[in-house]
């Protein structure tokens, strides 16, 4: 070390009183010695910077060290503010210098064997530091320093000057990162004294309930650091997090147990900047992160909050770089919850017989975790349909980890799905039902569509629909046809199409339509069960019923499997006169000719319909009678179509369209 950085006057920064001193001091240090302390100084070849900047920061200015000099002035109230924050940047500066990451090891001859202990003891009396800065009423002597204090009311006021605010807590984040860097050279990662802990957590209360939130500042760049702070402590500290869980999520998501909006009703979700929109997921999904892996018993009521704020904001927010860091962060906690929040719920235990007073608590449990699991799934399928590439390719990525993680090397995405996709599909078509935003409803059914091409996909998966359910799908798909927005109806015409894809659970569906329009527009009941689908569905909208039942075929037709009894049983009612019979019934023939939405949805349910059993060579297995009554039905409906495109709409182009559909008719008959 040449003279000049060995004559630091240490006496004049003890003492913030002399300004003119102090601050010359702080810009000799700043200007000139900062700027040597590099990997590169041909000074000191012998040794690394990293070395140097140790011994300076524990004894390089006097018995006190640097380190502490630097961090009493930055804590000193009696100090002016140029001094504080001259002295932060500093010494914020040196233990940058001082990362193992910049040191020339030299097989280990120049290391500091107490450089560890310094390092956790500075650490210690830096958080005290911090906390009375920050803080109005910060308790002493918690916890314990060896910093002097001048005076012990001035200490405990607050900082006013947002920049030295954020000095501060660059100083613990870089403090706390090196503590990291050393407990894992040592091999003792995630590891850290009772007194280290202490110190954790009274500065992390402290930054969460303080006189001022420090998450909640109005400094943005102390928002964004304030986070990393807390990223560093779930890795060397996670018990901190767990600790104050619940009031941290409240600062962050503006949330409380429960997913209740706190009272102050600030999220930094809805922050102006992105990055810290991303910061904020980044950090609430680490917290759940440590607490699932400290079992915490109230784990999914946490989770539950969190997600209700992850699905409002994040997952159509503007920025798809906030949209990429949602799919992690819920690829994140669905990894670390396990494989037991994505398995079907049951009331019963392994041998049938009914759960005991005791299991009943545990089955409620699973019953939670099942829905945990459904809505992180639904967030991934989300991601999946995003229209963004970056967005499409980190949820994917994550959907196959999760697979793997959850039931083993070699797992499909279709086996991850499966037991729970009765569930996200319900959940998805109550939200693309309910009176929301246009951009929620159909990301709602991006993610029922998103499922049901995963499950086409999948060998193992199955789908079993109650009568119910099909009335439920069906009433909410065909309210979706009655939008006037294009991506509402576009997107449930892509549901429908993936539906009739499935095979199988398109047949509940098909039955549901078809006894509907029969039971309401006059035909008769066409299966046993009919009487107990009778008028399900009130007031289904004619035309979105024959839409919705086109999107069905058409995907009927597209699928690849084999035209036996047994391969595609969706198709049994397409061996049968039963859809074009429906379709040319006296009213909704009579309604072809008052209405041009329902001409246009009755030729494409016709159209699909040839198509489906054109592209599937079934209709040639027709028995010659319901073969010659499927063709009957299907003229008459383009009679009448034509017919009104001609005398009624004066639609000259659609009469073309119609001799195509004619023509595709007879090339069946």
């Amino acid at each position: 070390m040449d003279q000049k950085m060995s004559t630091i006057h240490l006496n004049l920064l003890l003492d913030p009183s002399d300004r003119a001193t102090c601050v010359a001091e702080l810009n000799l240090l700043q200007k000139e010695i900062l700027p040597r302390l590099t990997d590169n100084d041909s000074h000191h070849a012998d040794i690394g910077s990293a070395t140097i900047t140790r011994k300076l920061l524990q004894s390089g200015c006097g018995s006190a060290g640097l380190g502490r000099c630097l961090l009493s002035i930055a804590g000193s109230h009696a100090a002016t503010e140029i001094c504080r924050e001259g002295a932060a940047i500093v010494l914020k500066g040196l233990l940058q210098r001082a990362s193992s990451r910049r040191r020339d090891d030299n097989d280990g001859t120049n290391e500091d064997p107490d450089w560890s202990g310094w390092l956790m003891q500075f650490y210690i009396d830096c958080c005290s530091t911090v906390c009375r800065r920050i803080a109005p009423a910060c308790p002493q002597p918690w916890p314990p320093t060896s910093i002097p204090v001048t005076s012990s009311y001035e200490e405990k006021r607050i900082e006013t000057s947002e920049q030295i605010r954020l000095q501060l807590i660059f100083v613990v984040s870089n403090l706390l990162s090196l503590l990291l860097e050393r407990s894992k050279e040592e091999g003792e990662a995630n590891e850290a004294t009772t007194s280290m802990c202490q110190a954790s957590s009274q500065l992390c209360f402290t930054m969460i309930d303080g006189g001022t939130c420090v998450l909640l500042d109005p400094y943005p760049d102390l928002h964004r650091e304030s986070c990393r702070f807390l990223l560093s402590l779930a890795d060397l500290v996670p018990s901190v997090l767990v600790q104050h869980a619940s009031v941290l999520l409240a600062k962050i998501l503006g949330c409380v147990d429960g997913g209740r909006s706190s009272p102050s009703g600030a999220s930094l979700l809805d922050h102006r900047h992105a990055k810290t929109r991303c910061l904020a997921l980044e950090v609430s999904s680490a917290i759940i992160c440590c607490c699932a892996a400290d079992a915490v018993p109230d784990i999914t009521v946490l989770v539950g909050g969190v997600l209700m704020q992850w699905e409002g904001t994040p997952v159509f927010d503007r920025s798809a770089q906030v949209r990429v860091s949602l799919q992690k962060a819920v690829g994140n906690i669905s990894r670390k919850l396990g494989a037991s929040y994505f398995c079907e719920d049951s009331t019963t235990t392994c041998n049938g017989s009914r759960s005991s007073d005791s299991l009943v608590a545990s089955t409620q449990t699973k019953i939670q975790a099942s829905a945990i699991g459904s809505r992180l799934l639904s967030l991934l399928l989300k991601g999946i349909g995003d229209e963004v590439e970056s967005v499409k390719r980190i949820a994917s990525d994550e959907m196959s980890l999760l697979a793997v993680s959850a039931f083993g090397e070699g797992a499909a995405v279709g086996t991850l799905l499966a037991p729970l996709s009765h569930s996200i599909l319900l959940m998805s078509f109550r939200d693309a039902a309910r009176p929301w935003s246009v951009v929620r409803r159909a990301a709602a059914l991006t993610s029922a569509t998103v499922l049901l091409q995963f499950l086409a996909e999948s060998d193992d998966a199955s789908l079993v629909l109650s009568t119910g359910d099909s009335v439920f799908i069906v009433a909410a798909l065909s309210s979706c046809f009655q939008e006037d927005s294009v991506s509402i109806t576009m997107g449930a015409a892509s549901c429908a199409f993936s539906f009739g894809k499935c095979g199988f659970p398109a047949i509940p569906l098909l039955s549901v339509i078809l006894d509907s329009l029969e039971s309401q527009y006059g035909g008769s009941a066409i299966c046993a069960s009919a009487n107990e689908k009778k008028n399900v569905i009130s007031g289904i909208h004619l035309a979105s019923a024959l839409s919705l039942l086109e999107s069905l075929l058409r995907g009927s037709a597209s699928t690849n499997l084999d035209a036996t009894e047994d391969a595609n049983e969706c198709l049994g009612y397409l061996r049968t006169a039963n859809i074009p019979s429906t379709l040319c019934c006296e009213a909704v023939l009579a309604a072809v000719l008052v209405d041009k939405a329902t001409a246009s949805s009755l030729y494409a349910a016709c159209d699909a319909f040839v198509e489906a059993v054109r592209v599937l060579g079934v209709y040639s297995n027709c028995q010659l009678t319901s073969r010659s009554k499927i063709v009957v039905n299907l003229l008459s409906c383009s009679i009448y179509l034509l017919a009104a495109c001609k005398c009624v709409y004066d639609s000259h182009e659609s009469s073309k369209d119609i001799s195509e559909l004619l023509e595709k008719i007879r090339s069946i008959s």
